[in-house]
């Protein structure tokens, strides 16, 4: 959390969290670099939405989510942590063009059922507030409920 108030202070107004590395490999059979690039997943996206979580509280920057976008589901997870919009750059790579229209038509699961217009909304009614004096780095201060959502 260090790191993202010094890059705040230092003018950044979004941060990006995470991006994969690229990690080179060897083929030790034919003695042959690799590319390592190895598109990410759904399960990829859990140390973001950690963080996002944990800085949506105390940051004034912009979170953007990457790194597991693959899905609208995901889209829908991260923006409820707190991430004001997302990076889907496997599923691009992977889906193509296609795979935009299939993520924003499943990224409001059931978001009729609990009477909200939009993902949008839903953040809203129940995302806390930020503020740029947050409370103790606790446990129980940085961590959401595990039994659902409530408004």
């Amino acid at each position: 959390m260090n790191v993202a108030a010094s890059f705040e202070k230092a003018g950044a107004n979004a941060l990006i969290l995470f991006n994969r590395l690229f990690e080179p490999d060897i083929d030790v059979e034919t003695l042959t670099k690799k590319a390592g690039y190895r598109p990410s997943e759904s399960g990829d996206s859990l140390v973001a939405l950690r963080w996002i979580g944990l800085l949506a509280k105390r940051s004034k920057a912009d979170l953007v989510g990457s790194t597991g976008v693959s899905s609208g589901k995901d889209i829908a997870r991260l923006i409820l942590a707190g991430a004001n919009s997302v990076q889907a750059v496997s599923a691009l790579l992977k889906n193509h063009g296609a795979a935009v229209q299939k993520m924003l038509a499943n990224s409001t699961p059931g978001m009729t059922e609990h009477k909200f217009a939009n993902l949008a909304a839903s953040a809203a009614s129940w995302r806390v507030p930020r503020t740029a004096t947050p409370g103790p780095t606790t446990a129980a201060s940085t961590s959401r409920p595990s039994s659902g959502l409530t408004k």
